[in-house]
């Protein structure tokens, strides 16, 4: 079954990427509206957009409801893999599969490709499962001419038998296309990237930039931005909404901690919160989940351990193996086993101790990976770590892939 995959109302920019293409001009809300002379006839408002063109559902729409009720016997509908199978999100799915396919190439034929969509205007999908009213799909033209009815009459002929749904497709005149957006991405990079590289600790920066599909505002997502640098970026864009939010934790600046110790340093109550750090280098930390993600509904694993090597400056003064640890990470995390990330700030969580013990539980875990070897073992996942107060002493859990082993630590100093 094709699927057909759309960020709904965002296109991302990766920071750092750009284009060198001479800038476009942004559109002016008071350009003359061609439509008239493309026979688009008179216009509506849906959700406050200008309606170009209406489609008529002149026929019983015979093939489209087959359609639609094999989308509701998928097993991606059925099984859940796109959320709870309701009857909203059937209908986003089928509109996903069935018109937007049709409008998809539609607009490539008579756009001629991607490139001349994204010079025309943009084109979206709104879905009732994130909040839409209905399950829709929308072409926005700029400056409308003689190919939205083009556009049109493709699609009408595809209604009239019966093969889809008049009603979800919506063709409006949009104020910008996607060019204009992706070149306002640009410019934006163009004023960020600067500021990311001029950052005392640069390394551990990250930001993202967006621009909604919608509404054209820019979106620009970081971890470091001051507020003067955040005016001048909304500065540069009087014109436009420029709306930026922090992602995560600010990257401390010089002379202000990276690592953040628990007061009290114990507790009572055990915990399976946060990443045990299982190995250590001087400016390196392996971490692995405490608690496992089960991945069976989708043919996975039913306990699986993420694990991530995170580059950590003065790692090996600041944390020590054995701690469970919440890390705030700088960037995208490289899909590998293990993963490859850097951090930026780190939170020692408290470690377990029963009141009768004499070693805590980050005290009990370093003792024990001396016990495993990780050539032969693997990465080793923590399981659990219990204290048995009549035998006095400790046993550890651990996990890789298909191995499983416990190990017994005796509770002494």
């Amino acid at each position: 079954m094709k699927k057909i995959l759309v960020l709904i109302g965002l296109l991302l920019l990766l920071s750092g990427c750009g284009t060198d293409e001479e800038p476009l001009k942004e559109p002016l809300a008071n350009e003359e509206d061609p439509s008239a002379a493309s026979g688009a006839g008179d216009k509506e408002a849906v959700r406050g957009r200008e309606i170009l063109v209406t489609l008529e559902q002149t026929a019983d729409p015979v093939k489209r409801n087959e359609a639609a009720a094999a989308v509701k016997e998928s097993s991606d509908f059925k099984e859940g893999y796109l959320g709870e199978p309701t009857e909203e999100l059937a209908e986003d799915m089928a509109v996903q599969q069935i018109e937007a396919e049709a409008v998809f190439k539609a607009v490539e034929d008579i756009y001629k490709g991607n490139e001349g969509l994204e010079k025309a205007g943009v084109i979206f999908l709104e879905n009732q499962t994130s909040g839409a009213n209905q399950s829709g799909v929308w072409v926005g033209i700029k400056n409308p001419d003689e190919r939205i009815g083009e556009l049109a009459a493709i699609l009408q002929k595809q209604v009239d038998a019966g093969e889809i749904l008049a009603e979800p497709i919506y063709i409006y005149k949009s104020a910008h296309t996607r060019s204009e957006l992706n070149d306002l991405m640009y410019q934006a990079g163009k004023i960020v990237k600067p500021m990311a590289e001029a950052h005392p600790n640069p390394e551990s920066v990250s930001y993202s930039i967006s621009a909604d599909t919608i509404t054209g505002a820019i979106e620009i997502g970081h971890n470091f931005l001051t507020e003067a640098q955040i005016d001048e970026l909304k500065n540069a864009f009087p014109e436009r909404e420029v709306m930026i939010e922090q992602e995560g934790i600010m990257v401390p600046a010089p002379g202000e901690p990276t690592v953040k110790y628990p007061e009290p340093a114990m507790t009572v109550e055990p915990s399976s919160e946060g990443s045990y750090i299982i190995d250590m280098e001087e400016d390196r930390f392996l971490a692995v989940e405490a608690t496992p993600k089960d991945f069976s509904e989708n043919g996975g694993q039913d306990e699986f351990y993420s694990a991530v090597h995170f580059e950590f400056k003065d790692a090996a003064n600041l944390l020590e193996v054995g701690q469970r640890v919440k890390i705030e990470a700088a960037g995208p995390i490289l899909e590998s086993y293990p993963g490859q990330g850097r951090a930026v700030f780190v939170e020692v969580l408290p470690t377990y101790q029963p009141k009768s013990a004499d070693l805590t539980e980050a005290e009990v875990v370093k003792r024990a990976l001396k016990g495993i070897d990780q050539l032969e073992f693997g990465i080793p996942a923590i399981r659990s770590v219990t204290y048995h107060a009549a035998e006095d002493h400790w046993s550890v859990a651990f996990k890789s892939w298909e191995q499983e082993t416990e190990l017994t630590i005796e509770d002494e100093k």
